[in-house]
């Protein structure tokens, strides 16, 4: 079984979610999601699988 762990996802790790996103299709919305996240308006969670991020929740 592999093992996982979720964790808030802290400002300086945003850029790793772009494969996620889809930072290239929508700029417009990621743009928003990081300023909520950096000014304590959207918590985020992140889901870790062998240390690769696997989902954003």
């Amino acid at each position: 079984m592999a093992q996982y762990q979720i964790k808030q996802l802290k400002i300086d790790e945003f850029n790793l979610c772009e494969n996620i996103w889809g930072k290239k299709e929508n700029p417009e919305m990621i743009e928003q999601f990081y300023n909520q996240i950096k000014n304590g308006e959207r918590i985020t969670f992140i889901q870790r699988m062998m240390n690769l991020l696997v989902k954003v929740l």
